[in-house]
């Protein structure tokens, strides 16, 4: 009896593809998410900006909306001595800022505010930051409708005014013929 050929499946390890960074590029990224751990989607805007003085958010540099499981990323090429990543929402009074978690070389500013002090170029990752939401950032649709009262008919009655005519003194007659007296 000769033995039959078995199939056999045999494992190689693939890679996990890396995102590359562009040389002499700082990238920062991180999370933003709620006390309760689920992510903020759609948050706007979460900015990137560049110092010379550490208390001065300075010069805007971009920002990013989160996707859908809270995260976001921020690429440059600028160079500052500080940089800060600062919670700037579109309008503010829909959110409690909790807290801010720095990456690792970043230091804690505010529950809005993470700040970068002379990083070298490559990835700066790990910052999140917690949010409450207070309020439904948009509101159901549709919306109740309200007939409104048509608006009331107005005539105004116009003034008439006499316009004088203007008054043109008499010139001499010796200006108006042209000749001497």
């Amino acid at each position: 009896m000769t033995p039959t050929p078995t199939a056999t499946f045999t494992a190689t390890p693939t890679r996990t593809p890396t995102p590359t960074i562009p040389p002499n590029t700082h990238v920062f990224a991180g999370q933003v998410r709620q006390a309760n751990g689920e992510p903020v989607p759609a948050f706007s805007y979460v900015q990137l900006s560049g110092s010379l003085l550490p208390s001065v958010r300075g010069v805007y540099i971009d920002n990013a909306t989160t996707d859908n499981n809270g995260y976001f990323r921020l690429d440059t090429t600028l160079v500052f001595d500080y940089y800060h990543l600062y919670l700037a929402p579109l309008d503010p009074s829909h959110y409690e800022f909790v807290e801010a978690r720095p990456g690792v070389g970043g230091e804690l500013v505010n529950a809005r505010w993470i700040r970068y002090a002379s990083p070298g170029f490559g990835m700066h990752d790990g910052n999140e930051f917690v949010v409450t939401v207070t309020s439904r950032r948009l509101p159901r649709w549709p919306l109740p409708t309200v007939p409104l009262p048509p608006l009331p008919t107005v005539v105004l009655p116009i003034p008439t005014v006499a316009i004088p005519t203007p008054f043109w003194p008499r010139l001499p007659r010796w200006l108006s013929t042209g000749r001497e007296r």
